[in-house]
């Protein structure tokens, strides 16, 4: 039962995800819609690219700190094996439970990811192409 709600949980933080990248882009649109001449376009254009980059960087360098995590994890579990160190039980059974957790966690979250770099990408393309009509 709990699976299931849970499920159905990630789904609707999905469905929220997507819903704010719509009114997101429903705002870029209003926003060149509101310029009069090619100077402001251009300008909001400029600010807009900053934006794009800003959020994009920080979303793939939190994605990549988060797999690198994971590998230096395995790669501590490496050592300890060469080493021979003894774990107790019980640690290790935790370990193995928060690992799991922060794995599924993680799996929650690039789907959330993917969903907001293809309509930064959206973005990015309605703005290129007003940047051009505006030159």
């Amino acid at each position: 039962m709990s699976k299931i709600k849970s499920s159905k949980l990630s789904y609707l933080g999905y469905a929220w995800t997507i819903i704010v990248n719509i009114i997101t882009i429903i705002i870029v649109i209003a926003i060149f819609n509101s310029t009069y001449n090619s100077f402001e376009s251009i300008i909001i254009c400029i600010a807009i690219l900053i934006y794009i980059n800003l959020i994009t960087f920080s979303s793939l360098w939190g994605w990549q700190k988060q797999i690198e995590l994971f590998a230096f994890n395995e790669e501590f579990k490496k050592i300890r094996l060469l080493l021979k160190e003894k774990i107790n039980e019980d640690d290790d059974e935790y370990e193995k439970e928060k690992l799991e957790k922060a794995k599924s966690q993680f799996k929650k979250q690039q789907v959330k990811f993917y969903i907001n770099i293809v309509f930064a990408f959206i973005i990015y393309t309605i703005t290129i192409l007003k940047l051009l009509g505006s030159l």
